[in-house]
């Protein structure tokens, strides 16, 4: 839920963070927009230590950082290709922007005194403990020692298929069955364990404490049992119990809730909750689930009512209008003459039975894709930037599957059709509450309201970034056993609001719901 709600933050990038620009007052783009003009930065000196690439206020951003968060998308698989074009940098420079976001997002949370909430409480009481629980099982885990290579070839040895025939034990066939005996012993480790606190794990609750029909009644803050000799209130019970149908389903849940919490208490009498890993990702954790209690505060304010949306769409009805939509297909070729050749080629083949378009294209194309989709374009509305100018005004002008006359372009001579038209069509407002569309719209409000807010607290909190990082060829993949917070020098590029210079190329805007389907 928490990394779910800081996931829509981190698409509210405001503008790439280009050095040598400064971001000047103004009002700010959405995502995707082209952003206001700012004035020009002095130029600095790149933080002392490489591993911080920008700071806001005094909270540092790391290059790792910046690399799991690539790496948690699609773009994982490009990640060694970043560094190779102004395109990859691009693209850093967005991830980059939304790091800056969060880090905005929580001290104005952190300054609002969010984190003294009884649901930030709750939520970090339990993550906590069940951190720690997972943290001591695996400590348990290590303290049986490694599989042995013995182990590995006795169990091979046990279930290979003879009949068949058996794979050798090659190094490959080793790791596969290390991993497989690793999985059983880790579920005995945790049986184990479980058996063994069990009886610790004593629950004590009134069953009208914990019965169905006072869910929707009870208070967060209402202690609905005592577990292992923990007081456990309903705020911190409730999302394990809201689907057990039955009082001794719950009491089962609050059993196995209460050898986490003797786990936890192991954990801690270990040490383990001092290990450098483990804070920081306790750290990294209270950081987001502080900065989600101003998110959803922020969503309850700017996401309308159904009596607010139903008024906006009275108002706007153009914005709630689905624009025709056209599938092209194009041949591109140096000369005119060529082109004007292929059409007449293309006129006397053309039969019922018999389309040479798709054939042409991939023989004589000059668009490298062609071979691959036979020139096909996919879905275009008018303005939507997918095709050239002077290529969008011949094709919504054409019936379908007619032929264009030769188009000139700076990449040659264009054979242009339509394959298919989708008409436009306006939206109704029960269509678009009974459907996902709604949340679309949801959505799109919410970014609206947020460029803005977003870039009124930039004003509030300097922002820092080392003009040297995005040209940088090398990423760390993860962080450091134990991160630091190091400040950027006072040589460093100041930043204040957005630049003009285009949006980053990742993460997108997504288009506004009555643009598509």
């Amino acid at each position: 839920m928490v990394r779910g709600a800081i996931a829509i933050v981190a698409c509210l990038a405001l503008s790439p963070l280009t050095p040598g620009t400064a971001r000047g007052a103004g009002a700010p783009p959405q995502a995707g927009a082209p952003p206001t003009a700012g004035a020009p930065a002095q130029a600095g000196a790149p933080a002392k230590d490489e591993g911080v690439v920008a700071t806001v206020a005094d909270l540092p951003i790391h290059d790792w950082e910046v690399m799991q968060a690539i790496n948690s998308t699609p773009l994982q698989a490009y990640a060694d290709q970043l560094d190779a074009s102004d395109q990859g940098r691009r693209v850093k420079q967005g991830f980059l922007e939304s790091l800056v976001n969060q880090r905005l997002l929580y001290l104005e949370a952190k300054g609002q005194g969010l984190e003294k909430s009884d649901d930030y409480l709750t939520q970090a009481a339990a993550w906590e403990t069940q951190a720690l629980a997972d943290l001591y099982t695996r400590d348990f885990y290590n303290r049986r020692g490694e599989i042995t290579d013995a182990e590995v070839e006795a169990a091979w040895a046990k279930e290979k298929n003879t009949k068949r025939g058996a794979n050798e034990l090659d190094a490959e066939m080793r790791q596969v069955v290390r991993n497989k005996l690793a999985a059983r012993r880790f579920s005995e480790v945790r049986k184990e364990i479980a058996d063994s606190l069990g009886a610790e794990a004593k629950v004590e609750a009134k069953d009208a404490d914990i019965a169905m029909d006072g869910d929707e009644s009870r208070k967060p803050e209402q202690v609905v049992a005592t577990v292992a000799g923990e007081e456990v209130t309903w705020g911190l019970a409730r999302p394990r119990l809201w689907n057990k149908k039955s009082a001794g389903e719950r009491r089962a849940e609050l059993a196995a809730m209460g050898v986490e919490l003797l786990k936890a208490r192991k954990a801690r009498s270990l040490g383990l909750d001092q290990d450098p890993a483990f804070r920081h990702r306790h750290d990294d954790f209270l950081r987001d689930l502080v900065t989600v209690q101003l998110v959803k505060q922020l969503r309850a304010k700017y996401i309308p009512t159904d009596e607010q949306f139903a008024a906006y769409y009275k108002d706007h009805p153009q914005d709630f209008t689905i624009p025709e939509r056209r599938r092209l297909q194009q041949i591109v070729v140096k000369t005119k003459e060529e082109a004007k050749k292929l059409r007449k080629q293309i006129a006397k083949e053309t039969t019922a039975e018999n389309d040479p378009f798709y054939k042409l294209a991939q023989e004589k194309s000059l668009d490298p894709a062609a071979g691959r989709t036979s020139g096909v374009l996919g879905w275009v509305t008018q303005g939507d930037g997918k095709v050239m100018a002077e290529l969008e005004k011949v094709a919504f002008a054409l019936k379908v599957k007619e032929v264009s006359q030769p188009v000139e372009s700076p990449r040659g001579w264009h054979l242009i059709r339509t394959l298919e038209v989708v008409a436009p069509e306006q939206l109704t407002l029960e269509k678009i509450n009974d459907s996902d569309k709604r949340e679309r719209y949801n959505e799109f409000f919410f970014k609206e309201k947020m460029t803005p807010y977003l870039a009124e607290l930039r004003k509030q909190h300097k922002v820092v970034v080392d003009p040297e990082w995005f040209g940088r060829v090398t990423l760390p993949s993860g962080p450091p056993e134990a991160p630091s917070a190091v400040k950027p020098s006072l040589g460093a590029r100041t930043l204040a609001a957005p630049p003009a210079a285009p949006a980053p190329a990742a993460p997108q805007q997504p288009a506004k719901p009555g643009e598509g389907r």
